[in-house]
């Protein structure tokens, strides 16, 4: 059906088909982009979409929107018929919402054979909740080993799994021998984590379990089962602490290549044990919005690796003091630079001015109190490469607004100044200097 069939077939919880852009991944969340196609609805056929588009090997995206999955949503997608699965490759499957229980997920226990059958790559999405709904998915994936050995990519996001769903979600784990990239976000604690992380199987690339409560004892059970072949590593917000941070540096994998520990309640006992067990393939480091005062900070910029292309330590609270000292030590091959929100004045941008690598494409400032004379110091040493620059809330006026302009590099293509005490004379400057380059300004 055209996209005026949307409302109706979200509104009834129904599923809807829709062909994802050539060469692309279905979107965060699942939802359907503006201006898809979709079919499914009632009295359409499921078969007009890909005759229609010419899907061909593109694929299906298969898209319950957010706000429920009921019952008669999850019968529909039992009556796709089985030459449209069969003649789609890859096939993807998410179902976005809130409401997942027995009755729905024994409706989807298509999905193995559609796997078996259409070799579909990622399931996501799923908005699981505790008891019976998740158990039966947890084991209809248990039991579809044979249609989901080749599987490479795995998402399940929203709800609860409790440690009977996280176990049997283990067992079918450890026979996906081909799986490179597994994310679960479903509130897992301690005794989730410990059911499921010696299953981890050690094909995977890349691991994210961002947003669960696996906490100081968790994170322990995780780290020792983590694949030696691991690259990327996501544990955002999930309640580390200095234990659980000093527990995860244990077992980092040599190999690893981004490693993202926000918001996880790290200090600087954390930090310091992280800093001494980096390994150093590292090209991305995430630990913003902690609690790394000087000593922390320092730490870790002294234990960075040569090759770092990416720090993140924005919501910190090293101030001046390790602002200088995060300067000395930044990497020559740094690309990317968020010190944001640190309670660092002019004194510190002084400082950090005068050793910015010159590699460097972005630097975010943002929220700290440069004032005018930081940011005529910092503009004065911007690297010529820099394409985003971020110096929201630094309490400029017009004579820093006006040192930054005359010194913008040729080649920027974002700048913001949202939130600082520019008046006309400034915004003049600004008007006057600004590259041809620039996407993107916000004042």
């Amino acid at each position: 059906t055209g996209s005026g069939a949307r409302g109706t077939a979200a509104a009834h919880g129904q599923a809807q088909i829709v062909p994802p852009p050539e060469g692309a991944g279905a979107s965060k969340g699942g939802v359907a982009d503006e201006g898809d196609v979709m079919a499914g609805a009632p009295g359409a056929s499921p078969m007009a979409a890909p005759a229609q588009q010419g899907l061909g090997a593109s694929g299906l995206k298969l898209v319950a929107q957010a706000g429920g999955f009921g019952v008669r949503g999850g019968c529909a997608l039992t009556e796709l018929p089985d030459p449209l699965m069969a003649a789609v490759w890859p096939c993807e499957l998410w179902l976005v919402g809130r409401l997942l229980n027995k009755d729905v997920s024994r409706a989807l226990c298509w999905a193995p054979a559609v796997v078996h059958r259409a070799d579909y790559r990622m399931l996501g999405g799923m908005g699981l909740g505790e008891g019976s709904g998740t158990m039966a998915l947890a084991r209809q994936l248990e039991g579809a080993v044979e249609g989901m050995e080749g599987l490479e990519r795995l998402e399940i996001e929203g709800g609860t799994i409790g440690e009977r769903g996280a176990e049997a979600l283990g067992r079918a784990l450890g026979r996906m021998k081909a799986l490179k990239s597994l994310r679960l976000a479903i509130s897992m604690g301690e005794q989730e984590i410990a059911a499921l992380a010696r299953h981890l199987p050690s094909s995977l690339l890349r691991l994210d379990l961002g947003n669960n409560l696996l906490g100081a004892v968790g994170t322990e059970a995780l780290a020792r089962h983590l694949p030696s072949s691991l690259l990327h590593l996501i544990l955002e917000r999930n309640q580390l602490g200095d234990s659980g941070a000093e527990a995860l540096a244990l077992h980092l994998p040599s190999s690893l290549l981004h490693l993202d520990l926000r918001r996880n309640l790290i200090g600087d006992a954390g930090a310091e044990a992280l800093a001494r067990h980096l390994p150093c393939s590292l090209l991305h480091l995430d630990l913003g919005h902690n609690n790394l005062w000087d000593t922390g900070a320092e730490a870790v910029v002294l234990h960075l690796p040569t090759s770092l292309q990416h720090l993140n330590l924005e919501g910190n609270r090293h101030g001046n003091a390790g602002t200088e000292v995060v300067a000395r030590h930044l990497p020559s091959s740094l690309q990317h630079l968020n010190l944001g929100c640190n309670w660092f004045c002019h004194v510190g941008a002084r400082a950090l001015a005068q050793h910015l690598p010159s590699s460097l494409l972005h630097l975010n400032l943002w929220g700290n109190k440069l004032g005018d004379a930081g940011a005529e110091a910092l503009a004065l040493r911007l690297p010529p490469s820099l394409l985003h620059l971020d110096l929201r809330r630094n309490q400029l006026g017009d004579e820093g607004a006006e040192a930054v302009a005359r010194r913008l590099p040729s080649s920027l293509l974002h700048l913001n100044l949202w939130g600082n005490n520019l008046r006309d004379t400034g915004a003049e400057a600004l008007a006057l200097h600004l590259p041809s380059s620039l996407q993107h300004l916000d004042l």
